[in-house]
């Protein structure tokens, strides 16, 4: 607010705009510190285990904006179009509150405090936060070029466009919506499964860009008239310009899947070397590069549509280079491939039996102790039949079996689509024997957790082995 007369006279906007920029100023500022608590809340919920609420939030709220921005600027221009803004953070807010009111919160406030944690939260945060401060610089720097080599019109479609690409927000707000999954698999190891992951994500965020941009190159024209745009030749221009810069959703979305990929992984440097080309050095460079070679503003808009397509290159050279050709754009090596096993079945006391069965085969394969081939089965059996007793009466339970053998031991990872409980508690009261048995195997193990992801229960168990070797 104090700098707000500053920053307007640096992008000098023309006299009949200025008080737009006001209100919409003014506006996007309750904007801002709504985001601060908007990224807080989301990332709590997320940690108490809410991922679907968090990402139907995230969707809900883009959705909203977009809409409410095509509804309002009608009666009310560009203030509407602020408004809309905040009523959709707003929205997301309400949404993300209703776990934290809710049976289903687990959060208590407690004071804690560790510099190794303190410096995770700022490199975690400038990595992020770059991806958006970024974008707004050269947003900032097109658009002050704009001004000072075109009319009035280019700035326009500039804005038009810069609403349009908004819309990038929500495929990094659903790419990061699978991180409770991608932070579980990779501190279990369970690379092969991360992948598979990763591949799943990419490919639905793909495909839904991709079916995206062929409606927005069917109706255009719509699309404009829907911004405020009325003017015939205002009108033509606008429809071309969406249509060029409309190609670029596709690429776009694989740069974001790969940046919360990297972000997801702790690959800080990487992410945001990705988030440097994608949002900064390869838009700007490209349109104004262009747009000066053509002397139109149509290579600004050919600059933006170009610049995912060599970003991804220019991260494709430096990954291969870095990592090498194997482990090219997921960065995750396939060392433990052959050592890592996955069973998906429904828990019954005949397929529980069956799985501790063929987990001892494996093992053997292995050359896994004998007495450790035996805990294993045990603990597979025992932990299967009081999930199935834990939820008497129900159709059908699944589950899935991770067996990954590792230097100096066998790693068990048990997922349950039963009640929420911690099998791994062996101090937990027991309601039945077979309860009891299960705690009393639990307190003997010394390398155990449980972490509820998106509403399974989750158990991994380590077998200390000297002998195996993956």
């Amino acid at each position: 607010m104090i700098s707000r007369d500053a920053i307007l006279s640096c992008i000098a906007p023309p006299g009949g705009i200025e008080r737009y920029a006001r209100e919409y100023y003014d506006i996007m500022l309750l904007y801002f510190l709504l985001n601060l608590l908007m990224y807080v809340l989301a990332a709590t919920l997320v940690a108490d285990g809410g991922e679907k609420l968090a990402a139907v939030a995230n969707v809900t709220s883009v959705a909203l904006n977009v809409a409410l921005s095509i509804l309002f600027v009608g009666p009310w221009g560009i203030r509407g179009i602020a408004i809309a803004t905040v009523l959709s953070r707003l929205v997301f807010l309400l949404l993300v509150s209703i776990h934290f009111f809710g049976k289903k919160n687990t959060l208590r406030l407690c004071r804690h405090w560790k510099w190794a944690d303190g410096v995770a939260i700022v490199k975690n945060g400038v990595v992020l936060a770059s991806t958006y401060a970024l974008e707004a610089l050269t947003i900032f720097a097109i658009h002050l070029f704009a001004v000072l080599r075109f009319d009035n019109d280019t700035r326009i479609l500039l804005v038009m466009l810069e609403k349009f690409l908004g819309i990038l927000a929500m495929f990094l707000g659903m790419a990061l919506g699978a991180q409770p999954l991608i932070g579980t698999l990779n501190g279990e190891k369970n690379k092969k499964v991360l992948r598979y992951l990763i591949k799943v994500v990419c490919h639905d965020l793909t495909a839904v860009s991709l079916a995206l941009t062929l409606l927005t190159f069917a109706f255009a024209p719509f699309l404009v008239r829907a911004f405020g745009i009325g003017d015939a030749a205002l009108l033509g221009q606008g429809t071309v310009a969406l249509r060029i810069v409309c190609a670029t959703l596709v690429s776009q979305t694989v740069l974001v899947c790969f940046f919360a990929l990297y972000y997801m992984l702790e690959l800080e440097l990487l992410a945001f070397t990705v988030s440097v080309f994608r949002s900064l050095i390869s838009p700007l460079m490209l349109a104004v590069a262009l747009s000066l070679s053509t002397g139109s503003p149509t290579g600004i808009y050919v600059g933006l549509a170009a610049a995912p397509v060599v970003s991804i290159l220019a991260c494709t050279l430096g990954i291969c280079r870095r990592y090498g050709r194997d482990r090219y754009l997921f960065v995750i090596s396939r060392d433990m491939d052959d050592n890592t096993f996955i069973y998906d079945f429904e828990i019954s006391p005949e397929n529980a039996a069956a799985m501790s069965h063929t987990a001892n085969e494996v093992l053997r394969a292995f050359s896994v102790s004998e007495r450790v081939r035996m805990l294993v089965g045990v603990f597979i059996e025992d932990t299967l039949l009081l999930v199935l007793e834990k939820n008497a009466g129900r159709a059908k339970l699944d589950a899935e079996c991770t067996i990954i053998v590792e230097d100096g031991g066998v790693r068990l990872i048990l997922r349950d689509s039963g009640v929420i409980f911690n099998i791994t508690d062996g101090d937990a009261p027991a309601d039945s024997f077979r309860q009891y048995v299960v705690a009393n195997m639990m307190v003997k193990l010394e390398r155990k957790a449980n972490i509820t992801t998106i509403g399974y229960n989750r158990n991994e168990l380590f077998f200390d082995d000297p002998r195996t070797g993956a």
